[in-house]
């Protein structure tokens, strides 16, 4: 079954794009997570059966949360209209909703909104209650 009747896969890295090198360096890393995670109990005496598994998988979140949160500070420009007018309104309702965003022009001069992937959420709200197309 292709992917494409599914709808699209998500990557599980939103910036980093892994090569068979950086595959190792994460998997390294995640040998690191676990042996801080042995070293744990041999110190506290907690179980190295839960502390190993443990340090692994903190390793790995904290390089996917590096990850998520260098996504979220890029910045998006969305076009949908060629109505400067329409794009003003729909910045304000943003503003107003608290996301920083600036009307710019994107490469074929027509007026874009430029802002945050860490907004995305609210951008989409806002676009939804105004009935038009949202970010994808």
């Amino acid at each position: 079954m292709s992917s494409s009747t599914i709808g699209p896969r998500r990557e599980l890295f939103r910036t980093a794009e892994l090569n068979a090198v950086g595959w190792a360096a994460l998997a390294g890393f995640c040998v690191f997570g676990a042996a801080a995670g042995l070293a744990i109990a041999r110190f506290t005496g907690i179980p190295g059966w839960f502390t190993t598994p443990v340090g692994s998988v903190t390793a790995f979140t904290a390089v996917l949360a590096a990850d998520r949160g260098r996504w979220a500070n890029m910045h998006t420009i969305y076009t949908w209209t060629d109505n400067l007018v329409e794009v003003e309104r729909i910045a304000t309702v943003l503003q107003r909703a608290g996301v920083n965003v600036l009307v710019v022009a994107n490469v074929a001069d027509r007026p874009a909104l430029d802002y945050r992937n860490g907004d995305r959420r609210l951008v989409g709200r806002a676009f939804r209650d105004a009935g038009l197309p949202p970010p994808s």
